[in-house]
């Protein structure tokens, strides 16, 4: 298996993007075309993928997202993986912090997710750490969900997740991990002088709902791919 970072770092290349979508999919804001559906989680799904799979660099998916939705969600979820190309790296924003057995929650996020990394707390048993990583035959990435300073991340950190909101612990932490993948959650909630302030070669800028939801209307599609494209424009990779 392609360890995570040369995978994403492939992708970035090949897509020529730092852009990471976060499928937070709400039913409550599907597109006004989809609502003919019974169940429109999969056919935005569907739609979405296949207006951004060439210009984004990685997907990030929240299950909690789809699993607030039932049945209906967690079906939708596990077709909607299937539907992501293989080259394209797919991080589970899990915040895994050992109040649940670890190694349940790696085989949700590496088989049912089909995830290439996923996000835990900085403070988790080494052991734990290192199951993740190794998760079936290993390559997989993992990166520190910072919610306060931490020391330098070590092996086998990949990275970190910080939130654009957060600027001076987002700064404190390139500071600290200078060779890092800073993967920079809610970049829509931040302008892009402050959003340039924080990214650099070593950055995956997150996207989500300004792109998902850039329009409700029969070009939701082509709305989405089109804020995309500004994006990538604005932060090359």
């Amino acid at each position: 298996m392609l360890p995570f970072i040369d995978k994403l770092r492939a992708s970035m290349r090949t897509r020529r993007s730092r852009l990471c979508l976060s499928l937070d999919l709400q039913i409550p804001d599907t597109p006004l075309p989809l609502l003919e559906f019974d169940e429109p989680m999969l056919p935005f799904a569907r739609a979405t993928i296949a207006a951004t799979h060439d210009i984004v660099a990685a997907y990030q998916i929240r299950p909690l997202y789809f699993l607030a939705e039932g049945g209906s969600g967690a079906i939708a979820l596990e077709r909607l993986v299937r539907l992501i190309p293989k080259d394209l790296p797919i991080i589970v924003d899990l915040r895994l912090d050992g109040d649940a057995p670890v190694n349940l929650a790696g085989r949700a996020a590496f088989y049912q997710c089909h995830g290439d990394a996923v996000t835990a707390q900085p403070h988790l048993r080494a052991a734990d750490l290192a199951g993740l990583a190794g998760f079936d035959g290993g390559g997989r990435g993992l990166f520190a969900h910072l919610d306060a300073p931490t020391h330098a991340l070590e092996a086998p950190w990949d990275g970190y997740s910080v939130s654009a909101r957060r600027p001076e612990l987002a700064t404190a932490a390139r500071q600290r991990n200078p060779h890092a993948m800073a993967l920079i959650q809610e970049t829509d909630a931040v302008s892009a002088t402050a959003l340039g302030a924080l990214s650099d070669a070593n950055a995956l800028l997150v996207v989500g709902r300004s792109v998902l939801y850039a329009s409700k209307y029969l070009s939701f599609a082509e709305d989405m791919r089109a804020a995309l494209v500004r994006l990538n424009t604005r932060f090359p990779a």
